[in-house]
């Protein structure tokens, strides 16, 4: 699990995804216009409901983020 940012026309949208680390497939995904915690939590609800949610690990960078600037 991850978020994605997308640059659009007229701002940013993100991208949550949940990835099967088994076959690459998309498990469940939510899209919005912010990165609040919600995004991620509907992605996994989604993907719960979708997959069944038994058995399942989530994996995810526990919300680091890096910034670089560009000299």
């Amino acid at each position: 699990m991850d978020i994605t940012e997308i640059p659009c026309k007229n701002g940013k949208l993100y991208l949550a995804p949940v990835l099967d680390c088994y076959d690459g497939s998309i498990r469940g995904f939510k899209m919005d216009t912010n990165m609040k915690a919600e995004l991620c939590v509907e992605a996994f609800k989604l993907a719960c409901r979708e997959g069944g949610g038994r058995d399942m690990i989530l994996h995810s960078d526990r919300g680091a983020q890096v910034r670089q600037e560009v000299a």
